[in-house]
């Protein structure tokens, strides 16, 4: 962890009771424009460069019943790589990360995080020279609510940053 980035920015969104983010980052404000819509992005970027962010992520509606069940089905499976089947089956999980002329995905995988599984897709914005690392959670066990965090930086420096949002993920606490 860089020496600068002291965690007591702690949050707490959906699922997660709470995450420590870098106390000196900066919240962004967000605006809404349908206030009736439950989706809610907040987004935390570093204090010298507004494209070195941190994001939690509500989609605010849940996925099709058929994508839920192979969201749950993937999750319940064994740490590790997944496959471009699964990914195909994830379509709607994944949203733009999809999209395969607009991302790369580079590495994708399910992980133990914290005690939770989670899936981890990193990958490469090429359009937009960024590179992300996304992390879909369910909330409620039945793949239907889906919470997002990604890290997402500029190609240049995103491996600079990256221990920083890996140290933040790993200081999640899950709701019960």
């Amino acid at each position: 962890m860089p020496v600068d980035e002291t965690y007591t920015n702690k949050i707490d969104f959906g699922p997660i009771s709470s995450i420590e983010l870098p106390s000196k980052w900066v919240e962004q404000p967000h605006h809404n424009k349908d206030i009736h819509s439950p989706r809610t992005l907040r987004k935390f970027h570093h204090p010298e460069d507004d494209r070195i962010q941190l994001c939690l992520f509500y989609r605010g509606l849940p996925v099709t019943a058929p994508t839920a069940e192979s969201f749950a089905n993937s999750l319940a499976g064994e740490p590790g790589s997944i496959t471009e089947d699964i990914l195909e089956a994830l379509q709607e999980v994944l949203g733009p990360l999809a999209l395969k002329d607009d991302f790369n995905v580079e590495d994708a995988c399910l992980k133990a995080l914290n005690g939770r599984k989670v899936i981890a897709i990193e990958g490469r914005w090429p359009g937009l020279d960024l590179k992300s690392v996304n992390i879909f959670i369910d909330a409620k066990g039945d793949g239907a609510i889906i919470y997002e965090l990604y890290y997402a930086a500029p190609g240049d420096c995103f491996d600079q940053h990256k221990e920083t949002a890996e140290a933040a993920f790993a200081s999640i606490a899950w709701s019960e």
